[in-house]
């Protein structure tokens, strides 16, 4: 059987009505979590329990001789792997998935120096050294900068350049 859509809205607006209305005690309690101190807190309602503990998203910001859209991009795919919860829509899965294993284990900040080429066929492609020695690969095709691969030895992760199988072309 099958509720009609306005009778279950209604359902789930009394229910939120009545809960925001009973008497609540607050709880608030001070935790550190990846060197960022947050509030979070509990509440007691009558019967009932409900702790909410999101931690923020953990960042990882980027310095050093680096173009500001190439350290956007390095700072967003070391954001996502230091905390997966990160949007990691212009990331490829493959990479992101080679990565999984290492949230949490990256440092806050980093800096870097790229080396940059832009290609005769159009588009870029760019080489971002990390000052622990970490290498981070890019390509721009027009749509701006893409993290192609990466290899983080600093947390024990293989390097990762792509799906098999791979063509590589070296001049």
């Amino acid at each position: 059987m099958r509720v009609p859509h306005r009778l279950l809205t209604a359902a789930i607006v009394s229910a939120l009505v009545a809960t925001a209305c009973s008497p609540a005690t607050s709880t608030e309690v001070t935790t550190t979590v990846l060197s960022t101190t947050t509030t979070l807190s509990t509440t007691t309602s009558t019967g009932q329990h409900r702790p909410t503990t999101t931690a923020p998203l953990a960042v990882v910001r980027m310095g050093g001789e680096l173009p500001s859209e190439v350290a956007t991009a390095v700072a967003g795919f070391l954001s996502v792997v230091q905390d997966p919860r990160n949007d990691a829509d212009q990331l490829d899965p493959g990479l992101v998935a080679h990565h999984v294993e290492s949230a949490g284990a990256l440092d806050d900040s980093y800096t870097g120096s790229a080396t940059i080429q832009e290609l005769g066929t159009g588009g870029s492609v760019g080489v971002v050294i990390l000052d622990n020695g970490d290498v981070v690969l890019l390509a721009d095709e027009g749509d701006g900068w893409q993290v192609v691969g990466a290899h983080l030895g600093s947390v024990g992760v293989d390097p990762w350049f792509g799906e098999s199988p791979r063509r590589v072309l070296v001049l």
